[in-house]
């Protein structure tokens, strides 16, 4: 109990130098000036603690008996008070923090969708505000199933939606609905045609009439297996067209890159701008850059007051960096120019011929024209050119079709 009286009151440990420290003791008790815990430090040193209203009187009787009498840091109740009133506003501050972030855990300040591959992003954020979840809107007044079954109506192409909050973070998880299959009809009647011209090397039909063979050449457009193919009595029935048909076809893609282009070199100094976002108020510690925007690249970076998947506050800090930027022609070496455009060229042919295509051969041909460079590539291939389309054929009804099969 004694103790806990001492740590109320506030002690000090003073360390007592001299010729005799010990007379400094005597003269404490006379004088009924408690200590406590007495220790020699050396043979002319001594240290003790006493209460800390007294350190004044006590160096008093030391320097009377010729010493000198060393304080170290007060301990106890009274200097925690005295530290707490000089650090005030910042013990305020930091309540006030912890409060705010408590407040603020029960708000969302932030929505995240993903899932979602067809549906925008901004849709989907724009009707969950209209269902009530929304920047700021209050979360344990939130009824899960209630909003999930309205996006589903407001949104038809969503099969399934669940909202899941972390901290200040609403995460919106999405599926989207599955359409079913388009529906063919494997009787009505179809057609193949060519997609491109060229010399065929392989035919394989399946269904229908052949109209052309193998070594023949056909253009674009052209029929390869009829849809409407005549029978044994000299009638015409439609019929859906089934085969493959690779032909060799010949290419020739032309492409030009000038030999000199614009570049972006700095042209000043650097322009920073903060602004400060509290909610859906932006406050900006600007009037304005000067800087036009089409002579300059912004480079934006927020600062956002949150500790992730703790908390997170309605406030954030930005800032925008401008760098002033002047153009110049600048010089495209032949052989850098000569690689890009190949090899788009040859992105361009693949992309022409299917992924079941097959390049036979090719070569390329440069030509400067000035400070352009024409790149020509010339490519043999062999590839599918068959496609399907529907031909003006009516197909046989089931009473002919039921008919036919009696008279087999």
């Amino acid at each position: 109990m004694e103790k806990w009286m001492r740590t109320l009151r506030g002690t000090v440990r003073v360390t007592v130098r001299g010729a005799q420290p010990e007379r400094v003791l005597n003269a404490c008790a006379a004088e009924n000036i408690a200590f406590y815990d007495a220790t020699p430090v050396t043979d002319c040193a001594l240290s003790m603690t006493i209460p800390a209203r007294r350190f004044a009187r006590v160096r008093q009787i030391a320097e009377r008996c010729q010493c000198a009498a060393e304080a170290q840091p007060r301990r106890g109740l009274p200097r925690v008070v005295r530290l707490a009133r000089r650090r005030l506003f910042l013990l305020v501050l930091l309540v006030a923090a912890a409060a705010a972030a408590t407040a603020s855990s029960f708000f969302v300040w932030e929505v995240r969708v993903t899932g979602n591959e067809t549906v925008s992003t901004g849709t989907i954020l724009r009707e969950l505000e209209t269902c009530g979840v929304g920047y700021g809107c209050f979360w344990p007044r939130m009824n899960i199933d209630l909003v999930r079954s309205a996006m589903l109506l407001r949104v038809p192409e969503l099969q399934w939606l669940t909202v899941n909050i972390h901290g200040s973070c609403a995460d919106v998880d999405v599926r989207e609905r599955v359409d079913p299959p388009e529906v063919v009809d494997n009787d009505a009647p179809v057609e193949l045609y060519a997609t491109a011209d060229g010399v065929i090397v392989r035919m394989a039909v399946l269904q229908g009439e052949t109209r052309v063979q193998r070594g023949d050449f056909v253009t674009a457009g052209e029929v390869l297996v009829s849809g409407a193919p005549t029978d044994l009595q000299g009638g015409v029935r439609g019929v859906h067209a089934l085969g493959s048909v690779r032909a060799r076809t010949l290419y020739e893609l032309t492409a030009e890159l000038p030999l000199t282009r614009a570049e972006k070199v700095p042209d000043g100094a650097v322009h920073t701008r903060w602004a400060l976002i509290v909610g859906k108020k932006r406050i900006n510690f600007y009037q304005s850059s000067g800087i036009p925007e089409a002579e300059c690249d912004k480079i934006t970076t927020e600062y956002a007051c949150s500790l992730p998947g703790v908390f997170t506050l309605p406030v954030s800090l930005v800032r925008e960096r401008r760098l002033p930027y002047a153009t110049r022609a600048a010089a495209v070496t032949q052989e850098d120019a000569n690689a890009e455009l190949e090899q788009a060229l040859m992105e361009t042919l693949l992309r022409r011929i299917g992924a079941d295509g097959e390049i036979v051969s090719s070569a390329f041909t440069q030509t400067a024209l000035g400070e352009t460079l024409v790149v020509t590539l010339r490519a043999e291939c062999e590839q599918e050119i068959a496609a399907e389309r529907p031909c003006g054929v009516i197909p046989p009804t089931e009473e002919e079709t039921a008919n036919d099969r009696t008279d087999d």
